[in-house]
C-alpha cells in the first residue's frame, strides 16, 4: 500500500506505527498505522444527462442502472444499439429492465393472491400458510385473512345470544358449509335448551 502524507498538529510527538512525527511536522507513512483513516473517495464521475452514461465503462454503467427511471433505460437502450452495441451494456439494461418488470409482475401476483383469500376454505387457507411459510409478504395476507375471518367469526358468535332456538336452527342451516359457525350455533343452542 502506497504511504500517506500525515501532519502532526498537536505540541508533542506523535508515533504512526514506526515513524516519529514531530510537532509540526508532516511524514509520509503507511495509512494502515493512523488511528480511523479513510481514503480520499475519487470524486464521482458528473452525469449530467443519462445518455452521458454511455460514455462510461461497461461496470460503471452498470453501477448507475438502479438508479435510472424506466423511460431513461429505454432511451438508453436504444441509444447503446445505434451507437456502440456493447453487449454487456446491453445485457445490463435488459437484466435491470427484467429485474423490475419482475419485481412488478410479483406485485400484481400478490395483489391478486390476496384477492383471492376470502373465497377459501380455512383447510386450504392452512394449506397456503404451510406451502408460504418463508414467503414473509404471502405470509403476512394469509395471517391476516385469518384474522379478519376470526374477528367475524367473534362476532358472530356474540350476536348469538339475541337468537331464538328456531332461528339458530335456520342459521345452522344456512351456515351449514362452515364448521366453525355451526359449532358456535350448535354451543348455543345447547346453552339456551339448559337454561329453560
Amino acid at each position: 500500500m502506497s504511504k500517506v502524507p500525515f501532519h502532526n498538529p498537536k505540541k508533542h510527538a506523535v508515533h504512526i506505527g514506526l515513524v516519529t512525527v514531530m510537532p509540526g511536522g508532516t511524514r509520509d507513512v503507511d495509512p494502515r498505522d493512523i488511528p480511523d483513516y479513510k481514503a480520499e473517495q475519487p470524486a464521482a464521475e458528473a452525469v449530467t444527462s443519462v445518455l452521458d452514461l454511455l460514455d462510461l465503462s461497461i461496470p460503471k454503467i452498470t453501477a448507475y442502472l438502479p438508479e435510472v427511471s424506466s423511460e431513461e433505460l429505454s432511451e438508453l437502450r436504444d441509444a447503446e444499439t445505434k451507437g456502440n452495441t456493447r453487449i454487456g451494456v446491453i445485457s445490463a439494461i435488459d437484466a435491470e429492465i427484467l429485474k423490475r418488470s419482475s419485481s412488478e409482475l410479483d406485485k400484481t401476483d400478490l395483489d391478486s393472491f390476496i384477492k383471492s383469500l376470502p373465497e377459501k376454505s380455512v383447510a386450504e387457507l392452512a394449506e397456503l400458510a404451510d406451502l408460504h411459510a418463508n414467503d414473509q409478504d404471502t405470509a403476512a395476507a394469509i395471517q391476516a385473512e385469518f384474522d379478519t375471518r376470526n374477528e367475524t367469526l367473534r362476532v358472530f358468535v356474540e350476536s348469538l345470544p339475541d337468537f331464538e332456538v328456531k332461528d339458530l336452527e335456520e342459521l345452522r342451516n344456512e351456515y351449514a358449509d362452515h364448521p366453525a359457525y355451526v359449532d358456535a350455533i350448535n354451543a348455543e343452542i345447547a346453552k339456551q335448551d339448559a337454561a329453560e
